[in-house]
């Protein structure tokens, strides 16, 4: 049989034997038999609003593929992605366990297809299974996890780190290799302006450009021969000193850097040599 629900098309799920969905498959038999009559599969389009912060939750979705984006809503009205829930977990999961609102917005952030479940008789299962009870606990707990790192790296990290993060974290929980985004999604899972990712990015493109075409002089190679003598005297200090190893550390790897340059140095020395004493001869080629 199949019924519409919000205008999406549902496909009952009583004939499969499991679900691609982690936490389906993570369950007993005897617990998915539970839940298993009253499973429905619906699209999930992208961009649609599966609820709102302060609603009734009415049903749980366990994402086959796609991904399932948590939004929250700052006092000024900034939008920022707390969590994401895709093909290994549940959301909705503490609903089952107690009747609350919802604290934050859900919307599509991939398309995909997901499995459902009504709360009614998602409680009258849970009531009847201690096991499905912790199976559910631990994935919302695991959400409320994901929750808490989130606001870490935010804190912690650069942003094109913490777009890495959401964009690798999004590849394994949508379960396919292509993924759309628009710029105002991509700004909520990060928490910054898109404009701020564009200018960091193109500060560090203009660093790495302005690092690699830096070929070296002369000056390297006096300054590679003076970090080699430093490191020579301080070999020659008691070794008893507190800082002494920390130095000679350090007087080696400026060493080792001052050496790369240099021989950039020399080879860059050499080329302009070599075009040097072979212009005559192609002065002079027929």
């Amino acid at each position: 049989p199949e019924t519409n629900f919000a205008g999406r098309q549902e496909v009952a799920l009583d004939t499969v034997p499991r679900s691609p969905n982690g936490f389906l498959s993570s369950l007993s038999a005897s617990d998915f038999d539970l839940i298993r009559p009253h499973l429905r599969t619906v699209d999930l389009a992208a961009d649609s609003v599966l609820t709102e912060t302060d609603e009734m939750l009415t049903r749980t979705y366990m994402p086959h593929k796609g991904v399932i984006s948590l939004v929250g809503k700052l006092a000024r009205g900034e939008r920022v992605q707390v969590a994401m829930v895709g093909r290994d977990s549940i959301f909705g999961a503490f609903a089952p366990l107690v009747e609350s609102r919802v604290l934050n917005n859900a919307t599509v952030l991939v398309p995909g297809r997901a499995s459902t479940v009504e709360l009614e008789p998602f409680r009258a299962a849970a009531g009847q299974s201690p096991t499905l009870r912790t199976m559910l606990l631990r994935h919302g707990l695991a959400v409320y996890a994901q929750v808490q790192q989130t606001a870490g790296c935010n804190a912690a990290h650069t942003v094109e780190s913490r777009l890495a993060r959401c964009l690798l974290h999004m590849r394994d929980l949508s379960g396919g290799n292509k993924i759309v985004l628009t710029q105002e999604a991509m700004s909520q899972m990060i928490g910054q302006r898109i404009d701020t990712l564009v200018e960091a990015g193109e500060r560090s493109r203009q660093l790495r450009n302005a690092a690699a075409s830096y070929q070296g002089n002369w000056r390297d190679i006096v300054v590679f021969v003076c970090a080699v003598l430093f490191t020579i005297v301080w070999w020659h200090v008691n070794h008893h000193r507190s800082n002494w190893l920390p130095m000679f550390v350090m007087l080696i790897v400026l060493s080792v850097i001052t050496g790369i340059y240099a021989v950039r140095g020399v080879g860059r020395v050499l080329t302009q040599l070599s075009r040097r004493t072979g212009s005559p001869s192609r002065h002079l080629a027929p």
